[in-house]
């Protein structure tokens, strides 16, 4: 039934874009200069958020237009005659006149991301704009989905990373452009005393029922250690939460998650800011999610759940420049008491990260400055 409401779905946006491509040459003035930005469509909170700020405090003059749903929790933080409501009629318009396409996801300033995708390497999408990829984070795997698009600047934010995206996804140093996240800019190290879990997602489970996503080894193992009795003992020891945020694509399945340790809280999207939480957590627990860049960023202590490995790199994403066991940027765990056992011992040496991973980070950003929003700026307009 999913699957058919979103072809269903699908068809009404691509009527509605043939409609907007006849209108559209009316509308070519009004909307030629815009800078179009959007995330997801339904976030304010991440890269594209934070150039939206950097563009609205210091280029005033600029036509700025910013992607959104109207019932997103976000909405609020977008000013009022910036935002174009996602999939709506104007979008369709503002999408094929605009000056800039700008995206944390690729295509996600078109009207739905993944039809657009698919009829765009198919030479089927027509818009004028350059387009602009900010990223959602670092890339440090290889994406076969993201080799060869009509990407017009490409950001990266590590040596390693810029020439991983030269050498293997097709582009060349006129697209791919070492110039820091956005909002890296905004992360000053506010540390409280909190650990954040954050796992990332795992595609093969996208059309999951909630029985088989219950009983999925993802399911199963995190909750494993969310709801460890040895694991409670260790933080009501020393007085300290861990503040769950599932995925994106998780926090619709939170109710099928039952937690039974009263030093862990679940944060939901609508209540949270993910990059608040990055900022402010003393460590981060993770598996394979991209947000650990933005901690060892901060030099603060990362531990990794690998109880997956091989099923991830065969399953959802293929191996990049970064071998997360090798422990670059911290431990690496196979298993639940060698989790458990790290966590205990970064608690006893009060989130003091060590020197080796500190060194290692200091090597691997390519800048820690808070000008990643002007660089980018600035290689924008040399498009």
């Amino acid at each position: 039934m999913k699957k058919i409401l979103r072809r269903m779905l699908q068809v009404i946006y691509l009527i509605k874009y043939v409609i907007s491509l006849i209108v559209a040459p009316f509308f070519r003035k009004k909307y030629n200069d815009v800078w179009l930005i959007a995330e997801r469509g339904d976030e304010a909170r991440d890269n594209g958020f934070y150039f939206y700020e950097y563009l609205k405090k210091n280029h005033t003059n600029l036509n700025i237009k910013y992607i959104i749903k109207k019932d997103s929790y976000d909405l609020k933080r977008i000013n009022k005659k910036d935002v174009v409501y996602k999939s709506s009629f104007k979008h369709f318009v503002i999408f094929i006149n605009a000056k800039y396409l700008i995206s944390t996801h690729h295509m996600g300033y078109s009207p739905d991301s993944g039809m657009f995708w698919k009829l765009d390497d198919r030479n089927l999408i027509y818009c004028r704009g350059k387009r602009i990829f900010i990223q959602h984070g670092i890339i440090y795997n290889y994406l076969p989905s993201l080799v060869n698009k009509k990407i017009d600047l490409f950001v990266t934010s590590s040596p390693m990373e810029y020439k991983f995206i030269l050498d293997n996804f097709g582009y060349n140093e006129d697209i791919v452009k070492l110039t820091g996240l956005c909002r890296f800019d905004d992360l000053n190290s506010e540390s409280e005393r909190f650990i954040l879990l954050m796992p990332t997602w795992r595609q093969y489970l996208f059309y999951s029922s909630d029985n088989e996503f219950k009983e999925s080894s993802y399911c199963k193992n995190w909750l494993s250690f969310i709801n460890s009795k040895d694991l409670e003992k260790i933080l009501l020891k020393y007085n300290v939460k861990i503040l769950f945020y599932p995925h994106y694509e998780i926090q619709k399945r939170i109710k099928l998650m039952s937690i039974n340790n009263k030093m862990v809280k679940i944060c939901k999207s609508s209540d949270y800011d993910i990059h608040t939480l990055l900022k402010k957590c003393s460590m981060l627990i993770t598996d394979y999610s991209s947000t650990f860049f933005d901690v060892a960023y901060q030099k603060k202590p990362v531990l990794f759940f690998h109880f997956d490995y091989d099923a991830f790199y065969s399953k959802h994403y293929e191996k990049g420049y970064l071998d997360l066991k090798k422990g670059d940027f911290g431990v690496s765990c196979k298993s639940l008491n060698i989790l458990i056992k790290n966590v205990e011992k970064i608690l006893m040496n009060n989130f003091k990260n060590e020197d080796k991973y500190v060194k290692f980070a200091d090597k691997f950003y390519g800048f820690n400055d808070q000008k990643n929003c002007l660089r980018l700026y600035n290689e924008i307009l040399k498009k």
